[in-house]
């Protein structure tokens, strides 16, 4: 509302309106109260009144700057040719940071303006207001890394560093008819989870984007924990009455599992992700502790959490000994009691030896130990950032490595090798 009938007062009001906003622009950024009234700025504006409300800081900057931006493309001004002014990708490329990173300044409180230079109209900025927002802003913080001296920082301006590739080039590549070897793509971005082989690595091979790889790996963990809660299926919740400690453990993080998988989409939070491996890392880890008595009861067992799975209503100690009966007179089902999930999970047969005390502490929690149950990956970091997260996964992963020390029989072999 502000801004139409700004737009709509004759060009003496708007050009002082200009002059005010600029002046608001810079106080309201520099300051820290985290709320604003509306009422003193509609007075300096000397625009009608209307109801007052309570704006917080950062949006109120960003609405007056896009306002400024409004007002000057109805009357461009003509700029010195003597001062030296700067488009987006001029400041881009001076700041050393991307297009969207100057966009994002622009609600910050970079102020730029619609002016006529060199016969053209152009969305400006003067080198001097650019130099004094960069002096404004709040010294750069460290992203959250704890490994510093194993993280190689990107430069857009680096010819020897990863391309960036955005999506409108892609899109532009797509509509030329130019092709891509996507297998290629897609096996570098695996490759970059499953073994943590640093992702610059693969961008340059591959000559993908960071967003990209990013959504390449996503892709490839939700299809590959599909692909697991396909091959042990499970249709109903679990109705078990009676049953020990890991039964119950076992069947109810399978459910939850099955739950979480099939509501991922390849666009899902990284988190969520996270999390459904977890739980059926969790899951795998009371499996093989269900099966502690003779044969004949781990086969009768076997058959039991099938038909549990299935969505029967089982009382546990009546049906196994139903089930142990049926073993006795030869119907023994086939099982196995080795964790049916791990080995295609992340972090599967990881080296421990190899990390450093914190991480091995870190890895140890997280893909569990014989007597203590793998824990959430989120809530081991609570206060830790999610790039420092995702630098301590993949330092862990590349601790585990291609060659997974739990898969040395042939046919585990063939099995790993169907999954991976």
């Amino acid at each position: 509302m502000l801004a139409r009938e700004l737009g709509l007062a004759p060009a003496r009001i708007r050009q002082r309106a200009q002059i005010v906003l600029r002046d608001m622009v810079h106080d309201c950024s520099n300051s820290t109260v985290p709320f604003l009234r509306l009422d003193p700025i509609r007075a300096q504006l000397q625009v009608s009144q209307a109801e007052d409300a309570l704006l917080a800081r950062e949006a109120l900057v960003a609405d007056l700057t896009r306002i400024l931006e409004q007002l000057s493309r109805q009357a461009p001004h003509q700029v010195d040719s003597d001062v030296d002014h700067l488009t987006q990708e001029d400041l881009a490329l001076h700041a050393g940071v991307h297009c969207r990173t100057v966009r994002r300044w622009r609600d910050q409180g970079l102020i730029f303006e619609w002016s006529k230079y060199q016969e053209k109209v152009q969305l400006l900025v003067s080198r001097v207001e650019a130099d004094r927002f960069f002096k404004a802003r709040p010294p750069r913080t460290s992203r959250g890394f704890r490994h510093s001296e194993e993280v190689k920082r990107l430069s857009l301006l680096d010819p020897e560093q990863a391309k960036h590739i955005p999506r409108e080039t892609l899109r532009r590549w797509k509509n030329q008819g130019k092709r891509r070897d996507r297998v290629r793509e897609d096996r570098a971005a695996g490759l970059a989870w499953r073994w943590g082989i640093p992702a610059y690595r693969w961008n340059r091979h591959a000559g993908i984007s960071d967003d990209t790889r990013r959504r390449r790996v996503q892709r490839d963990r939700v299809r590959r924990l599909q692909q697991i809660n396909a091959n042990h299926g499970i249709v109903a919740p679990p109705r078990v009455s009676g049953a020990p400690e890991a039964v119950h453990h076992f069947v109810q993080n399978r459910w939850v599992a099955h739950k979480m998988i099939v509501a991922l989409q390849p666009s899902s939070p990284f988190d969520l992700i996270v999390e459904a491996e977890d739980v059926l890392r969790r899951c795998g880890w009371w499996y093989p502790k269900c099966f502690e008595g003779t044969p004949q009861q781990d086969g009768a067992l076997a058959a039991l959490l099938a038909a549990i799975l299935a969505g029967e209503s089982v009382r546990f100690a009546g049906r196994l000994r139903i089930e142990v009966e049926r073993a006795q007179h030869g119907v023994l089902r086939p099982w196995d009691a080795s964790d049916p999930f791990g080995f295609a999970l992340p972090g599967f047969g990881c080296r421990r030896e190899l990390l450093s005390d914190d991480l091995r502490a870190l890895a140890t929690r997280w893909l569990g130990m014989d007597q203590d149950a793998p824990s959430s990956w989120l809530e081991l970091c609570p206060n830790r950032g999610r790039r420092g997260r995702t630098q301590d996964q993949r330092l862990i992963l590349q601790a585990a490595g291609p060659f997974r020390p739990g898969l040395k029989k042939s046919g585990d072999l063939s099995v790993a090798a169907k999954i991976f």
